[in-house]
């Protein structure tokens, strides 16, 4: 959905897609705000690649951390290493959203490494590559890291509104339109109601003093007051109802 995010190269993305890019071990930074379509388009590479019969492993940069990590603290740290460096494809997301331990920075950097001119990276990141060496906590690592990404890449700088937000915001606008619509439809209820209520009010009043007329002159006779009264009655209790 282009509309989604209007400043997005569409050629380039349509050339991503082609998965030409695996061929040449380019990699792809994906840059921007929270919910502007990064990990939308880094997991359609990844399903484009896995369609196109290429080896793709997607995970987060938290969960590549603690894996590598486990396998530190286990003896398998070599072949935590072969794992990470097999996928034709390695997609990571939200680098930069959580804190890293200390150790994760190292790990990054030796999966960037090992990869670097052999297979591609896709990395989907909310932080500028200026803001690298803080999100990993060192500078010297993060600076040979970006080295290896850059040296070969493609870089894609999303923006606008968070389509989270855009959704809350459509459906907020949804619920206070049905419920305008609801307070309307009992406020003209309402209205019809009182409308009707002072024309029984009317009516009644009317037939109280005709057949109070009726009583006083005689003029109609004892079987009309009953009729005025019987009339009253069935006023007063089709409105009460």
């Amino acid at each position: 959905d282009y509309d989604a995010a209007p400043g997005v190269d569409r050629a380039l993305i349509r050339e991503l897609g082609t998965c030409a890019y695996l061929e040449s071990a380019t990699n792809v930074l994906l840059i921007g705000p929270p919910g502007t379509g990064k990990t939308h388009l880094a997991v359609g590479l990844a399903h484009a690649a896995v369609h196109a019969g290429y080896r793709t492993y997607v995970t987060t940069a938290a969960n590549l951390a603690a894996r590598c990590h486990k396998a530190a603290i286990e003896g398998r740290w070599a072949t935590c290493m072969r794992f990470f460096a097999g996928p034709t494809l390695l997609v990571i997301d939200e680098l930069g959203y959580l804190p890293l331990p200390a150790e994760a920075a190292s790990a990054l950097f030796q999966v960037v490494a090992q990869r670097y001119l052999k297979t591609s990276i896709v990395i989907t990141t909310n932080r500028s590559v200026a803001e690298w060496g803080e999100v990993l906590g060192d500078t010297t690592v993060a600076a040979a890291m970006l080295d290896r990404l850059l040296h070969r890449s493609v870089v894609l700088k999303l923006d606008g509104d968070s389509y989270r937000l855009r959704d809350h915001h459509a459906r907020t606008d949804t619920l206070r339109r049905a419920a305008t619509g609801m307070d309307l439809r009992l406020l003209a209820d309402a209205a019809e109601s009182i409308v009707n209520l002072v024309a029984a009010v009317a009516a009644l009043v009317a037939l109280r003093v005709a057949a109070r007329a009726a009583d006083d002159n005689h003029h109609f006779g004892h079987s009309k007051a009953e009729y005025f009264s019987a009339a009253i009655e069935g006023v007063v209790h089709e409105y009460s109802a």
